[in-house]
């Protein structure tokens, strides 16, 4: 079996893939504390972890890829997935230096505010297809250039997309989703990147009946900011929706985890991280909680943080951080 199809089978498994923070300290890049992230991710029953390079200058991004080349091959087994989110402007640029670092599929992110056409955009992912599978990863209220499901379908019917990312915007989400079904294709699985609202995505089922066939289609797993922290509780919460989505009844008490899941999104999974960074550095992460610019979060930011964890206890992974902390770092 090729590396591409070991790839797709293990995304179709259903993964909890946290989408990285970038380790600094006093502003700079920390190797060492992004290697500790790597290790926690792992052990804490991440399937993968998604190296963020949006924006990335080219010199933060060779660190980024150099760091995420020293993290699990596998765990327990099973391979520990090297994904990289990047910009569609940047996505065939990057291709060949991802693949050389040893990534094994590429999330692009698609720009909302983008003026090309939908060839344009189909030309670019079959290019890109050709050296590294691919991830599609909707941002905000989508593009105009996939206002349909028959644009959606084209896209989705390109050989080398392995996933599809539903985010927040539900019109953009039942869409795609639709259109896959349409599709009929079994290897494309579908991944939540609904920060505000994962867990109703994962047990939500998407049926549709087309000719005299009923088609099912599920998020399998998440590929989310907000998972970057409390990834262990992160991993087991995936794993609980997983039985109940095959069972098929959404127990009241796992509705009530969605809104706590919420509220916990709010006050962390900003797209700058400072929530997260926050809580990465009370748990010894991170020395400090400084940005890649060295700016310190907000007193605003601090409290919404502590305020979510003192709320949300069982939603937090501290003991289990605290009991590891000290091997990951000899590792």
């Amino acid at each position: 079996m090729d590396s591409d199809t070991l790839t797709r089978d293990r995304l179709c498994s259903g993964l909890c893939l946290p989408i990285a923070p970038i380790a600094v300290t006093e502003g700079r890049f920390d190797a060492s504390r992004q290697k500790l992230l790597w290790r926690y991710y792992a052990t804490a029953g991440a399937g993968g972890a998604v190296v963020d390079l949006l924006g990335a200058p080219p010199a933060r991004r060779r660190e980024l890829l150099e760091s995420i080349g020293a993290a699990p091959a596998q765990v327990e087994g099973e391979s520990f997935l090297r994904i990289a989110l990047v910009d569609e402007a940047e996505s065939l640029q990057l291709a060949g230096e991802l693949h050389a670092a040893g990534i094994q599929a590429i999330a692009i992110a698609l720009d909302e505010a983008a003026t090309g056409s939908l060839e344009e955009l189909l030309g670019l992912f079959h290019a890109v297809g050709e050296t590294l599978p691919l991830i599609i990863y909707p941002q905000g209220s989508g593009t105009r250039r996939l206002s349909s499901i028959e644009d959606w379908r084209r896209l989705l019917e390109i050989p080398q997309v392995m996933a599809v990312c539903s985010p927040a915007h539900r019109p953009t989400t039942v869409t795609a989703i639709r259109a896959l079904a349409e599709t009929r294709r079994k290897d494309i699985c579908v991944y939540t990147a609904n920060e505000i609202n994962p867990v109703v995505d994962l047990v939500t089922p998407f049926r549709y009946t087309l000719g005299t066939k009923s088609i099912d289609r599920r998020a399998v797993g998440g590929m989310l900011r907000l998972w970057g922290v409390f990834t262990a509780r992160a991993a087991q919460l995936l794993e609980r929706c997983h039985v109940v989505a095959q069972r098929g009844a959404i127990p009241d008490e796992l509705l009530q985890v969605s809104v706590e899941v919420s509220e916990l999104s709010l006050a962390l999974a900003d797209e700058n991280y400072a929530g997260i960074r926050e809580v990465l550095a009370r748990q010894q992460f991170l020395l400090d909680n400084r940005d890649a610019e060295g700016k310190l979060p907000s007193p605003a930011v601090i409290k919404r943080a502590a305020i979510a964890i003192e709320n949300h206890p069982h939603l937090t992974d501290f003991a289990f951080v605290a009991a590891r902390l000290a091997k990951w770092a000899e590792e």
